[in-house]
């Protein structure tokens, strides 16, 4: 799993992440417990995705850490997967053209 303060070269291929709800058995309340804390921090729902670029403050404040790492709970059954700027690009979260730059000025 990526890590918000990644290489600049790995950043570029891997510019955003998918938030995943990875116990399949759960109930639908359980899952839609998740996806509204998604959206109250300010994610958004793309395609079906959970997905935003990694320096998006929707990761901390998903989190509610300073510096968020997935996993989200203790049973690691809420976690997250890089995202290839291919289909970041997809997504519409970023155009042909951008690079992500983190801890850049």
């Amino acid at each position: 799993m990526g890590k918000y303060d990644e290489d600049p070269d790995v950043l570029d291929a891997f510019p955003a992440q998918r938030l995943l709800l990875v116990a399949t058995e759960w109930p639908e309340s359980r899952k839609r417990k998740w996806i509204d804390k998604w959206v109250a921090a300010g994610g958004r729902i793309v395609k079906g995705d959970m997905v935003a670029l990694k320096n998006d403050p929707v990761w901390r404040r998903f989190s509610g850490k300073k510096k968020w790492t997935p996993p989200f709970d203790r049973d690691g059954l809420v976690d997250a997967e890089d995202v290839s700027r291919e289909d970041a690009e997809r997504l519409g979260l970023i155009g042909l053209v951008s690079l992500v730059v983190m801890g850049r000025k």
